[in-house]
């Protein structure tokens, strides 16, 4: 999409403009700021796969849809479609008041067949921690389709990028506290990548919740 990111962008400012004037649920848009900034991820939620058996995307007129589809998919260059299945327990809201702006993403992948010892470690120790430390804004979902179902991918919002500059969540823990927190699990992470994205209100129908 290198050199197309102007009309990438007026392509989705339509998509959101057609689907808030239908009152379709939200779609949103994040960019990539470090890296590769012509990356663009765009999230929906449902509650379920079988939600996807009656999902009919009405935000345009058949003819309007297949024009826009038509260019989009003339200036895009890799595109990927996965389901990520969050777990409710594994999910601390933002501060009230919160406004979307940067995103950390984090993808895990976990040995095969570790899975559940994982989500173990995240729902008795990593997550209640985080709760008791005062963290906020972080949710934990898990690939379940369109790539490696070994994965799982945590999402850390920051209000700021001065937010980013102070210390994390568990430096208020000692060295020895820390290491008895992170050692189980660590011998279950074969390696980890993560990006950097902004919030694109202009892009995007309805905030995330």
């Amino acid at each position: 999409m290198h050199g197309k990111t102007a009309e990438f962008v007026d392509l989705q400012r339509q998509m959101a403009e057609a689907r808030k004037k239908a009152g379709l649920p939200g779609r949103w848009v994040w960019q990539e700021v470090r890296g590769d900034s012509s990356t663009y991820h765009i999230v929906s939620f449902e509650k379920n796969l079988a939600a996807f058996d009656e999902l009919g995307d009405n935000a345009m007129s058949d003819a309007e849809s297949a024009r826009w589809i038509d260019r989009i998919t003339a200036i895009t260059h890799t595109r990927k479609v996965a389901n990520v299945q969050l777990y409710s327990d594994l999910v601390i809201d933002p501060n009230p008041g919160y406004q979307p702006n940067l995103l950390r993403l984090t993808e895990r992948r976990i040995k095969q067949g570790y899975g559940q010892a994982y989500r173990k470690w995240l729902t008795e120790k990593q997550i209640p921690m985080r709760k008791k430390l005062g963290g906020t804004g972080y949710s934990v979902g898990k690939t379940i389709l369109g790539g490696n179902t070994n994965t799982w991918t945590t999402a850390q919002h920051f209000s700021s990028w001065a937010e980013m500059d102070k210390p994390g969540i568990f430096s208020k823990l000692s060295a020895e506290e820390r290491e008895e927190l992170f050692a189980s699990s660590r011998e279950l992470v074969i390696d980890t990548h993560t990006i950097l994205a902004r919030y694109r209100s202009d892009m995007s129908n309805d905030d995330p919740k």
